[in-house]
């Protein structure tokens, strides 16, 4: 969560009318809301992604222990 520190940050100099545009506080706020609601949804997609990764991996090691066993009559 870094980019929360350079948020705020730049933020905040917007907000004190010295950044890059002047902002109110509550522009601010609601950025820095949606920034933090994005950042958490990006990562839960990335738990999820990695999980997937994971299970397909798991499959394709367990699908053959799965499979019927061929027995030889001699």
């Amino acid at each position: 969560m870094f980019g929360i520190v350079l948020i705020i940050y730049f933020g905040s100099r917007n907000v004190l009318h010295i950044g890059w545009k002047a902002w109110d506080l509550a522009s601010f706020t609601t950025f820095l809301a949606c920034f933090t609601k994005l950042a958490t949804k990006v990562s839960h997609a990335a738990k999820l992604f990695n999980a997937v990764q994971k299970a397909q991996v798991s499959w394709v090691r367990i699908r053959l222990l799965m499979s019927d066993p061929i027995y030889d009559h001699y």
